[in-house]
C-alpha cells in the first residue's frame, strides 16, 4: 500500500514558508499573500517578518493534531534548523 505524504516543507530546508503554503494550497484557497505572511509570523518564534516556520512553531500552533496523522511530515532534521 502507497501512502501519499504532505510535505509542507517543499524545499527540504526545516522552514514552512508562506510560498510553501500557497504552493500545495494556492489553487484550492484564495488568500491574501500579506495576509499569510502577518498570520505566520503571528505563529513564528523569529518575529522578522518572513512568516517562516519552524517544526517547533508550526507544532505549537497546530497542536497534538499534527503528531496524529500518518500521512504529516515535516523534515525538521535539517542542519540550517535544528531541533
Amino acid at each position: 500500500m502507497n501512502k501519499a505524504f504532505l510535505t509542507l516543507d517543499q524545499d527540504h530546508d526545516g522552514w514552512i514558508e508562506p510560498r510553501d503554503i500557497v504552493a500545495i494550497y494556492g489553487t484550492h484557497i484564495t488568500i491574501d499573500y500579506d495576509d499569510l505572511i502577518k498570520l505566520m509570523d503571528s505563529r513564528s518564534s523569529l518575529k522578522d517578518g518572513s512568516g517562516r516556520l519552524n517544526y517547533s512553531d508550526f507544532s505549537k500552533w497546530m497542536g497534538n493534531e499534527i503528531h496524529n496523522l500518518a500521512s504529516f511530515i515535516f523534515r525538521h532534521d535539517s542542519k540550517r534548523n535544528p531541533v
